[in-house]
């Protein structure tokens, strides 16, 4: 009864507040006492003033922290995080509902509202009609996805599908105004659906994990009691500490019941929608409360921390770096690099980890958590983001001694993200940085002709000449075994015919951001008829790099047929011929 008796205290303050206005963001969700809910183990009353930010009744709610912590707060009402994960509204839907259309896949589908509601029906060849309601929306900057449960379809009424929340298969490319099948999105191996395949997610409907929000989407895009990370099937991916360092005595009901499947977290069991303070800080109920110090790492008398950071030094990297972890560790999107960094975004974590630099560099050294970063992928870099770099090498701080060691002699035109961590990872609107700090001189990368810091802007250059350059300059000369001999083609159009997608990808966004322009564009167009729809669908904005200008979906469809393509390819060419 104490334990609950507190609970009830803390619920006063944040019990059931929808926000008045869309605006705000994110929509605060009930909080029920951990009696309530069949996750929770209850803390025993004797340890009910234990210090604790795991469990339900710990966690406040991000208006509770505002109300001291005014100017963050604010700050973080205007941060994509906030708006990670939000329900449908006349203000949260970016997408284009006034009846719009797209065909695709042997059929069509159409984006629709009526009565409030925000409906996507889905039309396809010798298949029954479906009609999906929104029920929740993903992303607010650069593409919005939606979440959706069927309210029509040839299944009896009784049927679960009816029940299920999953991820609808198009999305809304919000700056182009463009909808498009949501596999295009989805991995550099993504999939085509066609006349003989159903617009619905399937993978869903048949019983599979992979596109239920309450079993996948929800446990990154929103905040939830830290105790719900302890999902055996997750394997440890959701705890965000190194495998080993956190466990828990007891496991969560609902978790001891569902061993072997990802556990479903129910809507009630969010602190909010969205990613929001208590995300990152963990329960703020002692902090708000008792005025207790804020812990960086979780904390009840039902935990074991085998490894905590040093004292008075809570935001150290170990720290850090573990509660991004959290999110920034998806599953891989696409293929690994050979040196096993990601090609797709989203994993950011996993890569700083397993760099040379993770006992120094921590996420916020660069980011600050509490505001939006640049709103494009290939914006300039920050002070702070060098700073970073000259932190523990502060030989190199002055533009002399950085043009020494770059041998650039003009820092803008190289800078060391440049260099050890160039844009090689598929991100949602163009190249991002690799977060695997690490040299130029990988021989697990250059072996395979995979992507290079160097050729990235010496596109005409071959890798015989970039091994020169090293062993000249910099007297490194990487071990490729004595059997393995460097092409004398220019890197950038082994690239652009590499085995693997992404690196063909790669290739084309150089292309974009180099100063050749035009005089490339036969070499790159082709990357408009790739075999990978999302290189097709991301490389036309290579190529609107390349001709300074629009190119609209009615002008090239990434999802046409080949012929179709083809034709759409061979206008664009003949245009920029045309252009003066």
């Amino acid at each position: 009864m104490a334990a609950f008796a507190v609970g009830a205290v803390l619920l006063v303050g944040y019990e059931v507040r929808q926000m008045v206005s869309e605006t705000r963001a994110p929509q605060v969700v009930s909080a029920a006492p951990p009696t309530a809910s069949a996750h929770f183990v209850e803390p025993g009353a004797a340890r009910a003033e234990t210090y604790s930010n795991i469990y339900k009744y710990d966690y406040v709610g991000p208006e509770s922290c505002g109300s001291c912590h005014t100017k963050n707060f604010e700050k973080w009402k205007g941060h994509p995080h906030s708006r990670m994960n939000r329900n449908p509204s006349a203000t949260t839907v970016m997408g284009d509902f006034g009846d719009a259309r797209i065909d695709y896949g042997g059929g069509h589908a159409t984006f629709s509202k009526a009565g409030g509601e925000f409906l996507v029906t889905l039309y396809v060849k010798d298949e029954p009609e479906r009609q999906y309601k929104v029920t929740r929306v993903v992303g607010s900057r650069f593409i919005q996805m939606y979440i959706g449960t069927q309210i029509q379809g040839p299944e009896p009424a009784s049927d679960p599908v009816y029940e299920q929340e999953v991820k609808l298969p198009f999305a809304y490319w919000i700056d182009r105004k463009e909808w498009f099948p949501q596999t295009y999105d989805e991995n550099v191996g993504g999939k085509e659906y066609d006349e003989h395949q159903n617009l619905t997610n399937e993978y869903a409907y048949q019983g599979k994990a992979s596109g239920e929000w309450q079993r996948v989407c929800i446990k990154c895009h929103n905040t939830y009691p830290y105790a719900l990370r302890f999902d055996p099937a997750a394997k440890g991916a959701l705890l965000g500490f190194p495998p080993g360092d956190v466990s828990i005595k007891t496991l969560p009901v609902a978790f001891r019941s569902n061993e072997g499947h990802l556990a479903a977290i129910e809507t009630s069991d969010l602190v909010t929608m969205g990613i929001s303070c208590e995300s990152c800080h963990f329960g703020g109920r002692e902090h708000a409360q008792k005025g207790a110090s804020i812990s960086f790492v979780p904390k009840s008398s039902d935990l074991t921390l085998a490894k905590a950071p040093p004292a008075g030094t809570g935001e150290s990297p170990y720290a850090v770096n573990s509660i991004c972890h959290q999110c920034h560790s998806a599953e891989p999107q696409g293929p690994l690099y050979p040196d096993g960094s990601a090609s797709w975004n989203a994993r950011e974590a996993v890569d700083i980890v397993a760099s040379a630099c993770k006992s120094k560099i921590s996420c916020i050294d660069c980011h600050n958590p509490h505001e939006a970063g640049p709103a494009k992928a290939d914006a300039p870099d920050r002070p702070e983001h060098l700073a970073a770099c000259v932190g523990c090498h502060d030989k190199l701080k002055t533009p002399e001694s950085a043009a020494a060691h770059s041998f650039h002699q003009k820092p803008e035109s190289a800078t060391c993200l440049d260099c050890h961590m160039p844009r090689i990872v598929h991100g949602l609107a163009g190249f991002t940085r690799t977060h695997r700090i690490s040299s130029p001189t990988d021989p697990k990368m250059l072996k395979g002709n995979f992507p290079n810091a160097c050729n990235l802007c010496h596109l005409d250059k071959s890798l015989k000449w970039t091994l020169g350059e090293f062993a000249s300059k910099w007297g490194k000369k990487p071990d490729l075994g004595a059997d393995f001999a460097p092409s004398d083609k220019p890197l950038g159009k082994v690239w652009l015919e590499h085995e693997s997608p992404v690196v063909r990808h790669v290739a084309a966004a150089a292309y974009g951001r180099s100063p050749t322009g035009r005089a490339s564009l036969h070499d790159v167009l082709p990357i408009l008829d790739d075999p990978s729809p999302p290189v097709r669908m991301f490389g036309v904005l290579a190529i609107e790099d390349m001709l300074d200008r629009h190119i609209g979906v009615d002008e090239y469809t990434p999802w046409a047929a080949p012929e179709v393509r083809k034709k759409q390819i061979e206008q664009i060419e003949h245009s920029a011929a045309e252009a003066p």
